[in-house]
């Protein structure tokens, strides 16, 4: 009886010990390069897409602390005083009967030597913006180089923003696109009916309130190229929009969606931050097989 029992115990610990042998012998003569390869490589981190030389093309920022500084060697465009004046002329007609203007970046010079630095670049050939006002910015990126075009998203709530409007397509036909309406609707709409536009430089100066930028930020990034610069206005600040919108910007840096190149408080009220948009390759060659993975 005990030798029964005893047998009965063996054959399926006899079993269970061929399975684990054999299991052994299928990895052990696994080719040991293949096996390897495939280790690494699903361990291989995400490679962040890089269109141009980053450092290169922001060369020109000064580094050390956020305090706004005149750029050293730098020089206005050819004839850009001349359309500044013309801008500024047709923008005194348009405010006449004592209409109020809001803040823009012509009051901000050290701002307007970074837009035209950065309007320069060759790699820059598109721009997208939210936030139209009187388009000094805008007359910056048409001004500063020739081939640049623009396309800018605007609520259109102040009257003399749809006149300047056509007042820079009249001086620069072809080049310059508004669409009028809520950031938060006609940038999901523009992008659907145009996929081919693809934004080298974006800016957010669009609503000043956390949820718009923020849709701001999030939809121009599915328009935004893998070579991309993105500017934040009125950030960093300790007062003024910039104290309320630094949740926006701080969170897509913590996110890592966005990594801050450069930023420069003029006063408490005056700053704009700098960076770019981060995209990470998600499709990873195993080598030998040629298998993808993608996550």
């Amino acid at each position: 009886m005990a030798r029964k029992r005893t047998t009965g115990i063996f054959l399926p610990l006899c079993l269970i010990l061929c399975v684990c042998i054999g299991v052994m012998l299928v990895l052990y003569l696994q080719p040991i390069g293949s096996f390897n390869n495939i280790q690494a490589s699903s361990c291989t981190p995400p490679i962040p897409n890089a269109a141009f030389d980053l450092q290169e093309a922001l060369s020109f920022l000064p580094y050390g602390n956020r305090q706004c500084t005149k750029l050293a060697d730098f020089a206005w465009p050819v004839r850009y005083q001349e359309a500044v004046e013309a801008h500024k002329e047709a923008l005194d007609k348009t405010l006449e009967g004592g209409v109020r203007l809001e803040g823009h970046s012509g009051q901000f010079q050290e701002q307007q030597m970074v837009y035209v630095k950065l309007a320069q670049l060759s790699f820059l050939q598109t721009i997208c913006e939210t936030g139209f006002n009187a388009g000094h910015s805008t007359l910056i990126w048409l001004a500063s180089k020739n081939d640049t075009k623009v396309f800018s998203f605007d609520l259109g709530n102040h009257e003399y923003a749809k006149k300047m409007a056509e007042h820079l397509q009249s001086k620069y036909p072809g080049r310059l696109t508004v669409t009028w309406g809520d950031s938060t609707k006609t940038l999901p709409e523009f992008r659907k009916d145009h996929p081919e536009v693809k934004c080298d430089l974006l800016i957010v100066d669009g609503g000043h309130t956390v949820p718009v930028a923020t849709a701001d930020f999030e939809n121009l990034r599915k328009m935004a190229n893998a070579g991309n610069i993105v500017v934040f206005d009125d950030y960093p600040t300790k007062e003024g929009h910039g104290k309320v919108l630094a949740p926006v910007w701080e969170t897509q840096v913590r996110s890592g969606t966005l990594a801050e190149q450069y930023a420069c408080e003029k006063n408490v009220w005056r700053g704009f931050a700098l960076g770019h948009f981060l995209f990470l390759n998600r499709s990873l060659k195993i080598a030998g097989d040629g298998a993808n993975l993608t996550w």
